[in-house]
Formats: C-alpha cells, structure tokens, sequence
C-alpha cells in the first residue's frame, strides 16, 4: 500500500509528495525506509534515461544541422547555447555574455579578408570562474594557422577586457570549432602547443563523438540498476536509450 501510494505520489506531483509520505509515515520502521530508498533509486534511474535520450535527439539533430551546412548564425549559435553540453559534457548551465561577444565582433569585423572569412560568429560562454570564447565557423571551412593564431588574438583581446562586464571571471579559454583541421605540420605544431594555453580547436564531428561516447556510459549504470532492481520501469527505461544509441552512430 505504501509503495502504491508512492508510486502514485510521482505520477501527479513528483519526488516532493514521496517526501511527504515518508515523513507521515512510520520512520522508526526500517522496512519503510528501505522501500523509500528502492523507489527513489528506480525513480532516478528512470530521470536519468529520460535526459540520456533527451540529448542523443539533441545530438541527431546537431548532426542534420552539420550536415545540411547550417548556418553559422543563428543556427549553430543558437543550438550550442542551448546545449552547452556539446561543447564540454560537464557544461550544464551557463551564461551567455553577449557583451563579451560583441566587444569581439566590433573589433574584429573587418579585417581585410574575404567575404567568406569575414563572417564571423562568436559565443562567450560564462561557466564557473572561467569565460570560455568560442568562435564558430563554417561546417565546410578546413581550419589553418591563420585561423588558430586569430584565435589567439580574440583571447588576448577578451583578456584586456576582463572586468568591462557584468561581473569578473579568472581566465579565459578559447575554442576554435570548424569542419575539418588542415594537416600541415604549422598547423599541427600550433594546435598542440595552443591546448597547453588554454586554447582549443575541435570539428564538429569530434564535438559530436566525444558527446556520444560521454553519454554512453549512463547506458551501463542504468543496464546495472535494470539488473540489480529487476523493475519494469527501470527496464523499460535501458530498452528505450538501448534503442536509442542504437540510432545514433558513434564515429
């Protein structure tokens, strides 16, 4: 009857309502807080599918957004912001600085370049302590030296800048992402020597794998919960993302 009434209580108004049953309950009862624990446990694993699969639909359409040859702006832009995770999978919530990013847009808006070269997008993204610049370029464009030493330039220029916003970060990081990297030596040597600085360059295809991989994991942890628990809904959970990661190629 407890556990029915539980079950009942997440279905119209979530884990505040098991909360309350437990604490109207008997608590000098060890069973009781037992069966708590079980049906939060089933209850998380449950969350945790539905977010897993959540984002591999995010990650299918990020990849048909590649590969139709979205626009930079807004397209691109405005899906990584709402999902930071893409960039780093720790990234949850952040704060878009758009003052940062349109300090970079005024001062680098024109440099002489081809019209293609010169349509340049940025995210300032605030997680933590650090703002994180992200300049987004064509899925089609091969990133050079050019490319990575004006990546430079853009976090030397934010850097100058701290303390001209809303509020004050430690450092900067910058990420340079592109459709594919040349393979020169230059641009090898510097893209290495540029990760020791804070400074990265990543495809979209890489963004989409390490992605992938990263949410892969979660499929074990709930396949040892669907086993240990042997709960319908913890099971019908795995099957779901099971089948799931199964439409989403991993590279």
């Amino acid at each position: 009857m407890l556990l029915s009434s539980w079950q009942q209580a997440q279905n119209n108004k979530g884990f505040l309502e098991l909360v309350k049953v437990i604490e109207e309950s008997a608590p000098e009862k060890p069973q009781v807080i037992i069966k708590f624990l079980r049906e939060w446990e089933i209850l998380d694993a449950v969350e945790m599918a539905r977010i897993v699969e959540g984002r591999l639909q995010a990650i299918n359409k990020f990849q048909q957004l590649i590969d139709s040859k979205a626009r930079e702006k807004p397209d691109v832009h405005n899906f990584l912001v709402d999902n930071p995770w893409l960039l780093d999978p720790t990234w949850n919530y952040i704060d878009d600085e758009t003052r940062y990013s349109d300090l970079l847009k005024k001062e680098f808006s024109d440099q002489g370049e081809p019209p293609d070269d010169r349509r340049i997008d940025f995210l300032c993204l605030g997680y933590g302590n650090v703002l994180n610049v992200i300049e987004i370029k064509r899925p089609t464009l091969k990133m050079n030296v050019k490319h990575l030493r004006q990546l430079q330039d853009y976090v030397v220029f934010i850097k100058g800048r701290m303390g001209s916003g809303s509020r004050s970060y430690d450092s900067v990081v910058g990420y340079l992402i592109g459709g594919s990297v040349a393979e020169d030596g230059d641009t090898r040597v510097i893209k290495d020597q540029w990760r020791t600085l804070g400074m990265y360059v990543y495809t979209y295809e890489e963004l989409r794998s390490t992605a992938v991989k990263a949410h892969r994991r979660f499929l074990d942890v709930i396949q040892r919960k669907a086993d240990r628990i042997k709960d319908l809904r913890v099971n019908e959970s795995y099957e779901r993302l099971r089948k799931a990661f199964e439409t989403t190629a991993e590279a």
